[in-house]
């Protein structure tokens, strides 16, 4: 159920106000704050009003220009933002206090119940509008003598919104004539099925023939007693609209007669006196006549008493024939500084009056019978004054008091039954005044202090230890004293395992003031829970501790102790994938444990509030749906070119696998803008829950802005599961960024290559923490590949072209696509992969062994067909190959495909994979040392940067400007280049930092790698060094002998300056 009221209380409305420019200042002794009206942009400083209503909630009021003129936070932020949509104005508003819609229980079927709710609103408020212009017109004319013959004035009755109705069908015209909802207004009960309004219910139009006087229920309409220019007194004032605050002497029906939420009503003339009331079907409510400034509240029978209380001048609400107080109205009332009941002076009225003192508390005030047992508005009617009211409330009796003067007068059976009841009223007293009633108490009744105490609460038991905390009217208490404005429970206790450190305990707990205001739920470490520094930090100011801080630990034991009857100890798993939970092999993931029986969702997974959430599966599915969920994820293979959608498809059955062999690399997958990486790439992943696209829309669980620690951790956390690394794009961020960016990738790859973790200390600095290793198969989605060779050596490059997935500008939808949308979304995908994971599961012993045999199959297939791969690349061709054959065996024992059609898939998917390990051999080629090496010279040579000089001396030669000399050279074609790598080195180092990567080789590991590559070097020293004594222009020097054909061959590198005006040949 959406509980609007959580939202409305996390938002501190003034801020928000003053966040539109409006500065409030306090008025009316602080109750008050007031400002210009940042709506409509006022200049009256004092025109726009907050201020707490009965329920101790923020509202608002514009007294010029504003339409609606009052209201909520809600109602203010709708109007400020100009939201006319009520859904998205709650998700806005949410968004801006930074409240989650889940926890508001927000769904679309909720924001279409609130929805009905305003429009509720709306029709009842239309239904009022029209009964009062009818008590004011002629139809009315009979109603309005019968309520002034009742003692009201017209200004009385126009404050109040008093309407009449005849009981026939001019309501329903009148609501179709302004548009209003009729069915809402028929399921209200306003309209009936014959055409009537509420008060032809049960044979109205004949109990009353001449009709009912109506009374709207509402709160303050925000009305002001204000001297009128035109009266020359002091009349009702109410806003209405952009005319601002007007006299209701001039306004019989007001626009502003809003914010009604239910009818009663009264025949003028009854044909039998015990039928003479109707009200609106549905729960009763009280009826309220507030006075401004008067917070004090009596409580009488009905609207009529009410009303004549506020004419003279007092607040007062009206139970209406309500049996009882409601909750919510219980909890407004104890927020009042008084409450007097005043209810008739027969034996029902009195015994009523009773039961509500009880209710109240032990201050609630009980007033005799207006003037000789008259109730208010016959009072009225005989000239009652405002004085003698004042008088009755001053001579009420304390309702504690009258017990304690009773107590001794009842016969002696009675008695223990109200001693504790004064007991109970004892213990609800605040604590200035608990100190002397318990001292007269105690006088009266010939008991202690702490005998009062044990007559409410017993010690109880727990583990032999006395429990000495209680939860009273809202507040916490311990051993007889108040601890605090609030009370607070532990609802569950939270053993949270990752799967690899002993459970971590946490404590779930919820709260809520003193008056009934719901705090937000906290999640605290076990731990930490007795330091309270969780309150400050999630409860704010409005939670206030009555003791010191150093008894911060009687606050924690009694929040303990209270919260024992119904603890839950739940064991809650933090993690994804293959885990074996009371003995039976599972795979945890946001909907429960699915299992080789089904989905068991009551095993509890949680993965956090952020994307990580939408790891989420289904129950496996069964016949039909099996097929065409299986078919499904199939069809991925056609989205695009096989050497894109074969290592991506493979890869999502492979993830599960990895409690048996881990794929260590990184699946890069990488395309220009509009390339469709990241489509296809989520697309894939929903194999995991549906919830990682939507629409158009991808929710990545990781994104380059994170810190390498999230990244390490969401790794550890996504266990057997594919966990995507969306959009590294350092082309596009600053250079300071982009460098950033470009080491957090490499610190990535290298964690999922060589499957390591950074160390940590304890706090303690004595202990060492469990690293958080990676333990699932992660892809990244980007604009560019990773450069440097040991990086791209632990990677697999999956390439997409523009045109491969998505369609080109100007062409049309492609229907393998749209379809591939629609089954994800539908969770097609990840029922395939539910499926596979029970078929898994029920197989364990035997696809483990089998899936290792199947590895060391596809490795020689990818070493027969590739014999130069790098030794990395056939495991990584190996282990997807195996994965993609463990699938489809799956899903031909499942019998959803046939053996030929496995065959043809796996050898179209298998030629594919070998495909993208081959072009990853080159591209690890492409980035070997040596070859950066030469070609980094080979630019330099080109720009003129550096420089070869002709060894012989007779050869006449002039250097480019500022080039640096970095070897020689001999006319003759077949001679070999003379390099100093050591000068060399530094300029390639240089080179390659300009272009943000990383040339880090040192200068004899750059010369063992050149030994290695066969007729590299054409001459070594007879010592067996790579640098040859060599005779130049300048002298002898140490210098590396290179075959400019071999370069040429291994990398079409030609090592020769660009030629200059200052180069000559020999002959000339």
């Amino acid at each position: 159920m959406l509980d609007l009221d959580k939202l409305l209380n996390a938002v501190d409305l003034p801020r928000l106000v003053e966040s539109y420019g409006t500065r409030l200042t306090p008025h009316r002794g602080g109750e008050e704050l007031r400002g210009k009206c940042p709506l409509h942009g006022g200049d009256n400083p004092t025109a726009f009003v907050i201020f707490r209503d009965n329920h101790a909630q923020w509202r608002w009021h514009c007294y010029t220009g504003c339409t609606p003129d009052h209201g909520d936070a809600l109602a203010f932020f709708m109007q400020a933002e100009n939201l006319p949509d009520f859904k998205e104005a709650v998700q806005a508003l949410a968004a801006r206090v930074g409240y989650p819609l889940a926890d508001l229980g927000f769904t679309p079927e909720h924001a279409a119940a609130l929805t009905t709710r305003k429009l509720r609103a709306e029709v009842l408020d239309l239904a009022a509008q029209y009964y009062a212009a009818q008590l004011w017109s002629q139809a009315g004319e009979a109603a309005l003598v019968y309520a002034r013959g009742r003692g009201f004035t017209d200004d009385t009755l126009r404050l109040a919104g008093w309407g009449f109705s005849d009981g026939g069908p001019g309501l329903r015209k009148a609501l179709e004539h302004t548009g209003a909802d009729m069915t809402l207004a028929r399921e209200l009960g306003l309209i009936r099925t014959d055409d009537n309004d509420f008060t032809a219910n049960q044979n109205g139009q004949t109990a009353s023939p001449s009709g009912w006087l109506i009374y709207p229920h509402r709160p303050w309409p925000g009305t002001r007693r204000k001297t009128c220019p035109v009266c020359e007194t002091e009349t009702w004032h109410a806003p209405n609209g952009d005319k601002g605050l007007v006299c209701l002497r001039h306004h019989a029906v007001l626009p502003s007669l809003t914010g009604v939420t239910y009818f009663s009503s009264r025949a003028l003339a009854p044909t039998n006196l015990k039928d003479k009331a109707r009200n609106l079907p549905g729960a009763r409510h009280l009826y309220r006549a507030e006075v401004p400034g008067d917070r004090n509240v009596i409580l009488v029978e009905g609207p009529a008493d009410a009303e004549s209380l506020r004419q003279l001048g007092f607040s007062a609400w009206a139970l209406c024939g309500l049996g009882h107080l409601p909750d919510e109205e219980r909890r407004a009332l104890r927020q009042r500084p008084g409450v007097y009941l005043a209810l008739d002076g027969d034996e029902a009225g009195q015994k009523k009056q009773a039961s509500l003192a009880q209710i109240l508390g032990p201050l609630t005030l009980l007033v005799a019978p207006f003037a000789a047992g008259k109730d208010a508005n016959a009072f009225l009617q005989a000239g009652g004054t405002a004085a003698t009211v004042q008088e009755t409330l001053k001579a009420g009796t304390v309702w504690v008091e009258n017990l304690l003067e009773q107590v001794m007068q009842v016969p002696p059976h009675e008695r223990p039954a109200l001693t504790t009841q004064i007991a109970r009223l004892l213990e609800e007293l605040p604590p200035a005044l608990a100190p002397g009633y318990t001292q007269t108490a105690s006088k009266k009744l010939g008991l202690s202090r702490r005998e009062l105490q044990a007559l409410v609460h017993p010690p109880e038991q727990n583990n032999g230890n006395p429990i000495l905390a209680s939860v009273r009217d809202g507040q916490l208490w311990f051993s007889g004293e108040p601890l605090g404005n609030f009370s607070a429970r532990i609802t569950h206790e939270l053993a949270r395992d990752n799967g690899q450190d002993l459970p971590e305990v946490k404590y779930l707990l919820t709260g809520q003031l003193a008056n009934g205001t719901p705090l937000p739920p906290v999640i605290e470490d076990a731990e930490k829970f007795e330091a309270l520094d969780w309150i400050p930090r999630h409860w704010g100011a409005r939670v206030i501790l009555y003791g010191p801080k150093g008894k911060a630990y009687l606050v924690a034991r009694a929040i303990q102790e209270v919260s024992l009857p119904d603890l839950v100890q739940e064991r809650v798993f933090t993690h994804t994938g293959i885990r074996i939970i009371n003995q039976v092999r599972g795979y945890l993931s946001a909907s429960g444990f699915l299992t080789a029986e089904g989905l068991d969702s009551t095993i509890r997974v949680d993965l956090d509030t952020n994307n990580r959430r939408h790891y989420s599966l289904p129950a496996p599915p069964e016949g039909e749906a099996l097929k065409t969920a299986v078919r499904a994820s199939l069809d991925f293979l056609k989205l695009g070119p096989l050497h894109v959608t074969a290592p991506l498809w493979a890869a999502m059955y492979a993830a599960p696998l990895t409690e048996i062999r881990a794929l260590y690399t990184v699946l890069w997958v990488y395309g220009a803008t509009q390339s469709g990486k990241s489509t296809v790439a989520h697309l894939a992943l929903t194999h995991f829950g549906p919830g990682f696209i939507s629409g158009r829309q991808y929710h990545a669980p990781e994104n380059w802005q994170s810190t390498s620690n999230t990244h390490e951790f969401a790794m550890f956390t996504i266990k057997d599961a594919p966990l995507i690394v969306d959009d590294y794009a350092p082309q596009f961020s600053s250079a300071g960024e982009s460098r950033d960016m470009g080491k957090k990738a490499q610190k990535l790859v290298r964690a999922v290559g060589n499957r390591e973790a950074r160390g940590r200390m304890q706090a303690n600095m004595h202990t060492q923490q469990t690293s958080l290793l990676p333990r699932g198969l992660v892809l990244v989605t980007a604009e560019l590949p990773l450069p440097g060779e040991s990086t791209t050596g632990r990677m697999l490059y999956v390439p997409i072209d523009r045109g491969d997935v998505l369609p080109f500008p100007g062409e049309r939808t492609r229907p393998a696509l749209d379809q591939a949308q629609a089954d994800a979304e539908a969770g097609l995908y990840a029922h395939a992969m539910s499926a596979y994971l029970r078929w898994l599961l029920a197989n364990w012993d035997r696809v483990t062994p089998r899936f290792l045999a199947l590895l060391d199959d596809s490795l020689k297939v990818a070493r027969q067909a590739h014999s130069d791969l790098p030794h990395r690349l056939p495991d990584y061709y190996a282990l997807l190959d195996a994965a993609q054959q463990t699938a489809l065996t799956a899903f031909y024992e499942m019998g959803v495909i046939t053996l030929p059609e496995a065959l043809e898939i796996l050898q179209a998917n298998g030629k594919a994979l070998l495909e993208v390990v081959s072009k990853q051999s080159a591209r690890i080629a492409a980035e070997s040392p040596v070859r950066k090496f030469f070609e980094a010279l080979d630019n330099l040579l080109e720009r003129q940067k550096v420089y070869l000089a002709p060894r012989a001396a007779e050869i006449k030669f002039s250097p480019p400007f500022g080039a640096d000399l970095i070897g020689y050279y001999d006319p003759e074609p077949e001679a070999p280049v003379y390099l100093n790598d050591a000068t060399c080195l530094q300029h390639v180092r240089a080179y390659w930092s300009d272009l943000g990567e990383n040339f880090d080789t040192t200068q004899d590991a750059l010369r063992r790698q050149f030994v290695q590559v066969s007729e590299l070097l054409e001459k070594v020293a007879n010592d067996g060094k790579v640098a040859v004594l060599t005779r130049t222009r300048e002298g002898r020097k140490r210098l590396l002998h290179f075959s400019l054909a071999k370069i040429y061959s291994l990398y079409g590198i030609s090592l020769r300056n660009l030629p200059h005006a200052g180069e000559e040949d020999a002959e000339d």
